[in-house]
């Protein structure tokens, strides 16, 4: 039986995958025993690291072909599919760039990717969490670019129509993934799909807002995201569609008429007259009245904006109010953090204040798996700043510590899984001691009966022969007394007692194997028990060495102090 601690132990887990494909091929009869192999073989995958060496590719290859043929692919149940889309995701992540499967072949698997993700609303429990990771996977992977270097439109435009469908009925943090998945596939074509766009200008129906909050909040954050894709080629989609604007969201307005005003700047730039300089903001701000002053911008929706209606100054910076707390509250305790920027134009310095205070935001609502998802965009924000020599010290020592709590956190949960395997593999050895315990018993007692019933034959055996001999003696002479008592003994030793011999012979052999497998399986239990032990004992010291994680340190924008970094001495308790 294999061990669900392989992926922990030390055994080579080239042989672990093989020991799965045995297992896999012959199909199991039953779903629940195929679902239990899938998931051991996904836990197993997902330990492996990209760029494997040559015999870790060499044991890939069968386990890639098993997962795709048709007896596996091809199961109705739904459960099934997800998990062999699990594992494949996890392959074609370990084997990148270079996928086992041809052009079909992947062609198939992404089908039953799609099939599956229709499955996103209903979906529950361990289903559902892998098809979440799934998702991170396909869009870490880049799995939609292949969709469209196989020029498989049709399914492209199928999971964006499922993405738009089943928005409303899952968490903010797939929503995310769904997202930056659809923009993904818009950002890389210069002319997007007819299909696609037609999807997301729909999804922003204003009837949506109301029926649908998060179809119509997806789908408009898409059409912002893609802008630079969409300027050229949504007022041409729209006038054909007859679509009126007013029924749509305001970003459809704003993109069409942002083509317009593209127009415009660029007949300002090459127009004879000097560019105003930007050494006054009430200049540059006159500026701004007088062209949207112009007929041609006031129909247009970006005339009116409540960000710039709202607008604070904050020790010089003009900011929107919705952020004007936050950024006072930062130069309260940390001064002007944007003082040595290298960019000397204020607006510029205000974009990345703007940025910093968002980011500041974000963390401040404490809500981990919305922080977990957008931490590398977070990432990219922070170092931007750091690079234009914003003062983000601070905010760097928090977004380590969170880090290395939600590193505490992951190796807690693979804490949490191992006691779990060991538990249940301490169970199933349990139980098959009590069963051979059982067997030991049973066996025990035939051989009691057996030994009875030999000594009671043995007995009555004797008996006869002596009674036998008793009564014949009187009428033989020497001679013949001894060739009688020859063929006395010959009857009681002879073909009767013979047989219960050899029965009771076979029943002792049997108790004898029975005793040595029950004294095999004291041993692996014994040797199994030692290595939990070990595994706890090694977990316990790491966690001793590693120290307290920073679980409790969150920034205080409004106290006099910053946060400080996490204990690296081994003080305070461990996760």
């Amino acid at each position: 039986m294999a061990s669900r601690l392989s992926g922990f132990s030390g055994i080579q887990p080239e042989n672990v995958l093989m020991d799965a494909v045995q297992r896999l091929l012959p199909l199991p009869s039953s779903c629940p025993e195929l679902l239990d192999v899938l998931a051991h073989m996904e836990q197993n995958l997902s330990m492996v690291n990209q760029m494997p060496s040559e015999s870790m590719k060499h044991a890939m290859h069968p386990i890639a072909e098993a997962l795709i043929a048709k007896e596996v692919a091809g199961d109705r149940d739904m459960d099934v599919n997800i998990s062999v889309v699990s594992c494949i995701c996890e392959i074609l992540r370990i084997m990148a760039p270079d996928p086992p499967y041809n052009d079909k072949q992947l062609q198939d698997f992404f089908e039953l990717t799609t099939m599956t993700f229709e499955k996103l609303s209903s979906s529950s429990g361990g289903c559902y969490t892998r098809m979440t990771k799934v998702l991170k996977i396909f869009r870490k992977a880049k799995f939609p670019l292949l969709m469209l270097d196989l020029k498989i439109d049709k399914l492209v435009v199928q999971l964006f129509r499922q993405f738009l469908t089943v928005a409303d009925f899952n968490p903010p943090v797939v929503v995310l993934e769904m997202e930056m998945i659809m923009s993904m596939i818009m950002k890389e074509r210069d002319a997007p799909m007819a299909e696609l766009v037609e999807l997301l200008v729909m999804s922003v129906r204003n009837s949506n807002q109301i029926d649908l909050p998060v179809c119509w909040q997806l789908g408009e954050k898409v059409l912002k995201n893609c802008v630079a894709q969409l300027k050229s080629h949504l007022p041409d989609f729209v006038s054909k569609m007859g679509i009126p604007l007013q029924d749509y969201s305001n970003m459809v307005a704003q993109i069409c008429n942002g083509i317009h005003f593209e127009d415009e700047k660029k007949t300002l730039l090459m127009s004879n007259d000097p560019i105003m300089s930007s050494k006054s903001k009430t200049g540059v701000k006159g500026k701004r009245k007088r062209k949207c002053t112009s007929p041609k911008k006031k129909a247009s929706p970006l005339e009116v904006s409540s960000s710039e209606s709202c607008i604070i100054c904050v020790k010089g910076y003009n900011v929107k109010s919705n952020i004007a707390p936050i950024l006072e509250s930062i130069f309260m305790k940390h001064g002007d953090i944007a003082a040595e920027c290298l960019f000397k134009t204020a607006s510029v310095r205000e974009s990345f204040l703007q940025v910093i205070c968002e980011v500041v935001t974000q963390l401040q609502t404490n809500d981990e798996k919305t922080i977990i998802s957008k931490m590398e965009e977070i990432e990219r924000q922070v170092s931007e700043a750091e690079a234009a020599n914003i003062h983000v010290s601070w905010l760097r020592s928090y977004l380590e510590a969170f880090c290395k709590r939600r590193e505490s956190m992951e190796i807690k949960a693979k804490t949490g899984m191992l006691k779990k395997a060991a538990e249940m593999e301490v169970r199933e050895r349990r139980a098959e001691l009590m069963a051979a315990q059982k067997r030991f018993e049973k066996c025990m007692k035939v051989l009691d009966l057996v030994e009875k019933n030999l000594n009671h034959n043995i007995l009555d055996s004797k008996t006869e022969q002596d009674l036998w001999v008793s009564s014949s003696v009187w009428l033989l002479d020497h001679h013949s007394y001894s060739h009688i008592q020859g063929g006395a003994k010959q009857m009681a030793h002879g073909p009767i007692n013979t047989q219960r011999i050899e029965e009771v012979e076979a029943n002792l052999e049997g108790v004898k194997n029975t005793i040595e497998e029950l004294q095999q399986l004291c041993s692996q239990f014994t040797t199994l028990t030692k290595k939990i032990e070990e595994e706890y004992e090694k977990l316990r010291r790491s966690f001793e060495n590693r120290g307290k994680s920073p679980i409790n340190d969150e920034p205080d924008y409004h106290s006099g102090d910053r946060p400080s970094p996490p204990q690296k001495n081994g003080q305070g308790g461990s996760n």
